[in-house]
């Protein structure tokens, strides 16, 4: 009887033991250590670290190419994968290409460079052209809501309006209002993309209309 639990103690770390092992021969390959921030520690700091997040806690995420899975938390003020690792924090590195799905949220990001500067982007659909989203938040320094004599400023993580953007041939692209300027986007695809909108009556204000553009355009 002993033997038994002695064997079916090791099973049961055995698991535990095979994820640590293939974290350490992750954590130089995918990720760098963060560089803790200024105001860390501070009480302020403190009181509002946790609205630079996506999610309230870290979520299952797996990095595309690798089998092993990783608790990672999105840091949407510093647009970074954060992974919190025997005691530090590390940030997944900023590949171009790279995806990393959370899949209880059902959300996939992809590494981009737009205006020369990598980062994450939501996507919105599969394939070489998808519909991306670009969410922030931004650190605002106020003055405090007292009187005209104050100095005292009141800092907050506040966020943002999502942005939209296209990515068209490996390209990020800022969404054009005008149709014309629209499918030049697509390249020699323009008379394709074209008469697609007229012929569907898409909006290109609409999100789901953009998807469904998006998609036809991987068709092509």
């Amino acid at each position: 009887m002993k033997k038994t639990l002695s064997f079916l103690l090791v099973l049961s770390l055995f698991p535990l033991k095979i994820l640590s092992q293939n974290h350490n021969q992750y954590i130089d390959q995918l990720f760098v250590k963060k560089i803790a921030d200024i105001n860390a520690g501070t009480a302020t700091f403190e009181n509002i670290k946790h609205k630079m997040y996506l999610t309230s806690e870290s979520q299952i995420a797996k990095i595309e190419g690798y089998q092993s899975k990783f608790h990672l938390i999105y840091n949407l003020h510093k647009d970074e994968m954060e992974l919190n690792y025997q005691g530090q924090v590390y940030n997944l590195k900023k590949t171009i290409g790279r995806i990393v799905e959370f899949e209880e949220l059902g959300h996939q990001y992809k590494v981009l460079s737009y205006e020369k500067r990598k980062g994450f982007f939501l996507l919105h659909n599969k394939g070489k052209n998808a519909l991306l989203t670009k969410q922030r938040v931004v650190l605002e320094i106020n003055k405090a809501p007292s009187d005209e004599f104050t100095q005292d400023l009141v800092a907050d993580f506040k966020r943002k309006e999502d942005t939209l953007l296209l990515l068209v041939n490996n390209k990020v692209h800022k969404i054009p209002s005008r149709k014309k300027a629209f499918c030049k986007i697509f390249g020699n695809k323009f008379d394709e993309i074209n008469f697609f909108i007229e012929s569907e009556n898409l909006s290109l204000k609409s999100k789901e209309h953009l998807i469904k553009i998006v998609n036809f355009s991987n068709t092509l």
